[in-house]
């Protein structure tokens, strides 16, 4: 219950009281006198009449407990409203509080728009100077191999060609015969040849990795492997003054060695891979090389 509606009851209370104790009042003033005492009012002296206004004193005391608890009820009352006034303060104190923290969340949300559209801003930039950057390393590429083959063409232009120095190989009329056989089967005796107890694998592939032959139980992964080495070494020559590449040796942390080389035969370049756990001897590397050429060479095979 409100102040105020505590502050109505205690109003209709007291109104409620004064009627009442006005028609306690007029009940007594108007009851009829018994006839027994009309000879002692004869005798005895007319006592002085009483003003009609004053109340006796049982009407008194009730009046008086009336409008004690009439005070009592609005002590209550204004007391609770008192409690009421401080609640209602402490809660406008609060949802002040709640304004400013709520003003405060929102200046800070602005501002935290604003970085981010800065971050957005500077991401683009980021973005804008990174593709700038590789394009100008494309256009850098571009240049050294224009350069490149503008050298090319001056020489070609001046009559100049580059020397190559033939690759020491064991001369094929140093070999103890003619193959014997099929291809398939002579290719798997060179190779038998040319491993030692260090080779765990070898074979025989083209450019694309098509095994010609192969010895070891990865010996088919091998060949795939050495025409992914042989062409990632002619890139070479896309980046570097580097002519084609007569070999690529891959050695891991252990030890192991995976080696592509490359031989001609006739307008075709094969590749020999070999994966050991050693270096390969030079000899022995030039005559399996010699050996294999001449059993591809379609000249020197043997007519059935």
């Amino acid at each position: 219950m409100t102040s105020l509606q505590l502050l109505y009851v205690a109003s209709a209370l007291g109104a409620f009281l004064f009627f009442a104790a006005g028609a306690i009042a007029s009940a007594l003033r108007a009851r009829p006198m018994p006839r027994f005492a009309a000879v002692a009012v004869a005798a005895a002296p007319m006592p002085e009449p009483r003003s009609p206004f004053e109340p006796d004193a049982d009407e008194t005391y009730a009046l008086r407990e009336a409008l004690d608890e009439v005070r009592t009820t609005l002590a209550t009352a204004e007391r609770e409203r008192e409690s009421h006034e401080r609640r209602a303060r402490e809660a406008d104190a609060k949802v002040a509080e709640q304004a400013r923290t709520l003003r405060d969340l929102a200046t800070e949300g602005e501002r935290m728009r604003g970085r981010l559209a800065d971050a957005d801003a500077m991401r683009s930039d980021y973005v804008r100077l990174r593709t700038m950057s590789t394009d100008g390393e494309y256009l850098r590429g571009e240049v050294a191999r224009l350069q490149k083959e503008l050298h090319e063409v001056r020489q070609v232009a001046l009559g100049v060609r580059p020397k190559v120095q033939p690759r020491a190989v064991k001369p094929l009329k140093a070999l103890a015969s003619q193959p014997k056989g099929s291809i398939g089967e002579s290719l798997v005796g060179a190779l038998a040849h040319f491993a030692d107890d260090h080779t765990r694998a070898c074979a025989v592939a083209d450019p694309l990795g098509f095994p010609l032959a192969a010895t070891g139980d990865d010996g088919l992964a091998l060949a795939a492997y050495g025409a992914l080495l042989l062409e990632a070494a002619t890139r070479a020559s896309q980046f570097l003054p580097f002519a084609r590449p007569a070999s690529v040796e891959v050695i891991d942390e252990r030890g192991a060695r995976i080696a592509a080389y490359t031989f001609d035969v006739d307008a075709d370049r094969l590749v020999l891979v070999n994966l050991a756990v050693d270096v390969v001897d030079g000899v022995r590397l030039g005559t399996a090389l010699a050996e294999l050429a001449m059993i591809l060479t379609p000249s020197t095979r043997p007519q059935s």
